[in-house]
């Protein structure tokens, strides 16, 4: 009887030490899952900065602005230099666009426009030659 009463005993015990091994296993498969998951976030991260794409364009010969007189036989020339951020698989081919704004000599707009499509950039760096009449 006593027997009896000692292997009643032990089979919930036994039950909950398997139950208990089980959730173990469970959780060190979660864990496992967790690594993973935080390996990719971090590689998905390391993606994201290493993509981010800048660019910068600017005026060799002299200032933004130039004070041409308001005839057909003038020309404005323009020389550009722009650069691109690497990565290049990424950040290339960049399109270059300028816009222009024509003011009067009391600073009022007399016209404006733009020059999309100017250039297709396919380095980093590039030089824009622009002959512009007003």
């Amino acid at each position: 009887m006593m027997i009896q009463l000692l292997l009643l005993l032990l089979a919930p015990q036994q039950q909950i030490e398997q139950h208990f091994q089980r959730q173990q296993g469970q959780i060190e498969q979660i864990q496992q899952q967790l690594q993973q998951q935080q390996l990719q976030l971090g590689r998905l991260l390391q993606m994201l900065q290493s993509s981010v794409c800048s660019a910068e364009i600017r005026w060799v010969n002299g200032s933004e602005q130039k004070i041409v007189p308001s005839n057909s036989a003038t020309v404005v020339r323009l020389n550009l230099f722009s650069t691109i951020s690497k990565p290049t698989d990424v950040c290339l081919p960049a399109e270059i666009r300028v816009t222009a704004s024509y003011l009067d000599a009391s600073d009022n707009l007399v016209c404006s426009g733009a020059i999309e499509n100017l250039a297709i950039q396919n380095t980093l760096t590039q030089s824009i030659n622009l002959e512009i009449r007003p």
